[in-house]
């Protein structure tokens, strides 16, 4: 975990060890705590032994270290990890400003669309990717038959990690598909409602 303090609040910026990722808690009322923010880049259909670095994600966050923008060689407040397991270390920067404790990851190589989480999920699920520049891109859901049943994307993004929530309330049980496009790369994936 770490502390930072960004314009007058305090934040904790906290790894799942396990799971991966890093949560982002405003914590100035240290009663009233406020989520705002969990990323994770980790493709859950492949294991440690199973790809590369760039194709897995970042795996067992175990040291965060904050660095003020005042201390910071590109003047963005940075959150640092390092990830045991994967071996990398991991740079988030704020989003923008001066107030803003939301982070983004340093600009990724290649584009990757990772593994929904959970899989088997009931009624939401997190449907994450990475762009290595600024594109227009699309995420859209499918049924077995090949009928769009939700548009999650379908704009121009910057370079970066995002990462989606699907609410899949209104749907049926049974096996969807998703897909990332832009450009001439397209990677579809599977996954399973369960209600």
């Amino acid at each position: 975990m770490a502390i930072g303090h960004i314009g007058d609040s305090v934040y904790a910026y906290i790894g799942l060890e396990r799971i991966g990722g890093i949560m982002v808690y405003n914590i100035t009322n240290a009663n009233a705590p406020m989520f705002i923010q969990y990323i994770n880049n980790r493709d859950f259909a492949q294991t440690s032994g199973s790809g590369t670095v760039n194709s897995i994600g970042d795996l067992g966050p175990e040291g965060l270290t904050f660095i003020p923008m005042q201390n910071s060689p590109n003047g963005r407040n940075l959150v640092v990890v390092a990830n045991e397991i994967s071996g990398t270390v991991s740079i988030y920067q704020t989003i923008s400003g001066t107030t803003s404790a939301s982070i983004d990851a340093v600009v990724p190589t290649e584009f990757s669309l990772m593994q929904n989480f959970p899989n088997r999920f009931n009624p939401s699920t997190i449907i994450s990717f990475s762009l290595p520049s600024e594109r227009l891109v699309s995420v859209v859901v499918y049924n077995l038959i090949g009928q769009e049943v939700r548009t999650l994307v379908n704009e121009k993004r910057t370079a970066g990690k995002y990462t989606i929530s699907f609410d899949a309330s209104s749907l049926s049980s049974g096996m969807y598909f998703y897909s990332l496009r832009s450009g001439s790369y397209v990677d579809t994936k599977k996954m399973t409602l369960l209600k």
